[in-house]
Order: C-alpha cells, then sequence, then structure tokens
C-alpha cells in the first residue's frame, strides 16, 4: 500500500487548508454581489405599524415596522417598551444600523414614539354623559340614549355605546363558553370586559355613579365589533380597543331633554349610522346591526350571535 511520508503529509494538509481559507472569502464574496445599500444617518423619524418580530438568535429586532403592508426596518430599543406599541401606528425616532446580515432588513435603534400619523377625533355624547376618541374613519350618530359608530363597508356599527337597564354589572364570572370576562376599571369606575374568543367581539360594561332615584341604568356599555380589516389584524385591533377604552371620560350625569335626543354627535360626523325596530321586544343587533328606535336599547341575549331584544330605557 502506497502511504504519503510524513513531509509530503504536511505539505498536502497546508495545501488543502490553504485552498480552503482562500475559497471561502471567494465563495462569500459571492453572495454579495455589491455592498449593501447606505443608510439614512443621524435621527431620523419614520411612521408605520409596530408588531413584535419572530424570535431570532442570528438577527437583530425585536419588532417590525410595516408600511403599506411591507415590512421595512426591524426595530429594538434599551429605552423604549415597545411592547405598548404593537398593533398601533406611530412615529418611531431612532438611528438606522446594518443587521447582523447586511442584507436583511436595517435595525431602527429607537429613543422614541409618538403617536403617529393615525390621529384620533374626540366625540362628546351628552345623552350618556360620557366622551371618548376614536379613529377618524369611525363615522358616528346618535339616537336616544344610543351612539354608533359605523365604518365604510361594514354591516355593521363597529361599536356601539348604550345604558344597560340595571343598577350594577351583570356579571363578574372569569369565563362563559367561550367569552372570557375580566374585571378592570374605565376613568376610575367598576368595569367589566367580556371577550368572544371566536367573534372577536368585545363588550365593556361600566358602573356610571350617577345619583339618581332609580337606580336602574346606571350601567354603561360599549360593543366593539371588528369587521373588514380589524378582523384581519387581531393584534392591532386590540390595541384600538384598548385606545377607545382608555379615551373614556365621564362628563356628566346626561342630557334628558328630547330636544337633544337624536342627531349627530359631532358637526364632523359623517352621515348618521341607520336605526331601525319597532320597540320592546324587537329583535336586534346581528350581523345586520339592527339598532333600537329613540326610547330603547338593545339587551344582548347571545353574546356569540351579537343579538337581542329591544327594551325600554
Amino acid at each position: 500500500m502506497y502511504t504519503l511520508s510524513m513531509t509530503t503529509r504536511t505539505k498536502y494538509i497546508v495545501l488543502v487548508c490553504s485552498v480552503f481559507v482562500i475559497s471561502v472569502p471567494l465563495a462569500l464574496s459571492g453572495c454579495w454581489k455589491s455592498p449593501p445599500p447606505p443608510l439614512p444617518q443621524g435621527q431620523q423619524t419614520v411612521s408605520g405599524l409596530v408588531k413584535p418580530a419572530s424570535i431570532s438568535v442570528t438577527r437583530r429586532g425585536t419588532h417590525v415596522l410595516i408600511q403599506g403592508g411591507k415590512e421595512i426596518a426591524y426595530l429594538e430599543s434599551l429605552t423604549v417598551d415597545l411592547g405598548d406599541s404593537e398593533g398601533r401606528t406611530v412615529d418611531v425616532t431612532g438611528s438606522y444600523e446594518h443587521n447582523t446580515d447586511p442584507r436583511d432588513l436595517p435595525v431602527i435603534v429607537v429613543v422614541a414614539v409618538k403617536g403617529g400619523s393615525e390621529q384620533t377625533k374626540a366625540w362628546d355624547i351628552p345623552t350618556l354623559g360620557v366622551a371618548l376618541a376614536v379613529p377618524p374613519a369611525w363615522n358616528g350618530s346618535i339616537q336616544g340614549k344610543e351612539a354608533a359608530f359605523v365604518v365604510t363597508g361594514a354591516p355593521q356599527p363597529i361599536l356601539s355605546v348604550f345604558l344597560e337597564n340595571e343598577s350594577d354589572l351583570l356579571s363578574s364570572d372569569s369565563s362563559i363558553g367561550d367569552v372570557t370576562v375580566m374585571q378592570t376599571s374605565v376613568d376610575g369606575r367598576r368595569a367589566i370586559r367580556s371577550k368572544n374568543a371566536k367573534t372577536g367581539v368585545e363588550r365593556v360594561q361600566v358602573v356610571r355613579n350617577v345619583e339618581t332615584d332609580d337606580p336602574t341604568g346606571n350601567v354603561l356599555t360599549l360593543l366593539f365589533t371588528p369587521s373588514g380589516e380589524q378582523e384581519m389584524d387581531p393584534v392591532a385591533w386590540d390595541a384600538l380597543v384598548d385606545d377607545v377604552i382608555r379615551s373614556i371620560k365621564f362628563t356628566g350625569e346626561g342630557m334628558a331633554s328630547s330636544a337633544a335626543s337624536t342627531g349627530t354627535l359631532s358637526s364632523q360626523a359623517a352621515s348618521p349610522a341607520p336605526f331601525s325596530g319597532s320597540g320592546a321586544g324587537a329583535p336586534c343587533g346581528g350581523s345586520a346591526g339592527i339598532l333600537c328606535p329613540t326610547g330603547f336599547y338593545c339587551e344582548i341575549t347571545d353574546m356569540a350571535a351579537n343579538v337581542g331584544r329591544c327594551k325600554s330605557l
């Protein structure tokens, strides 16, 4: 059997290693046919939707910034809690840096986050004694002691605000079937949030703490019903609902005069949402978003289907 001498074997190993050392950089250089594009210098402010990024040990960035449905940069920060901005369109300020792999999306090292380009519009609902802020695309109207906000193309109101004919919160159970119930507070008042995991419908009930001779009608209810793009992006929808709830301020007992019982919520509101129903016992809610007439409110009897019956205020 032919064997290499020690000297020949050593030369062979050196030759192989030399070829490897030379060929690896050449192979890697082939991956970068051109240097990565230069990044913007200095602090930049960029708007976009913030979403959590997948966990990676080979890539920087805990979150990703999206514009027009396209990911444009990863985000990371040691000073700003980016988790608070998940699902929201915000303005992030920071410096661009190359990712671990320069061919990957760059990283913005965030130093500040502001409300972003998606501003809200404030609404005052005097008949309910409450004010809140919603996205400008939500068109509001009021009839009696019920308000509704709609978006173009949605089959039913995306948000309904009305009074329950009750003196206290209706339920404090931790769960009912597919519905998860959580105790919370709204503008310093006791509240309950109920969310249906299948439909995404969320119901918020708040004790108004109004001192009247009649204890009924002391529970304010907000019914959030996602539709269209809101159903496609549950993270953004949950963040939006949180923002609306945090904006709620109680302004007083509510106006009782008939002159203020109907009309638009604001001079900036678009066409009123449709209201229909024939009175006590009439069906309401559902996929058609049927609302009750003046003097009645919709008592939801089936959270899963979002349907109920009209009851007198």
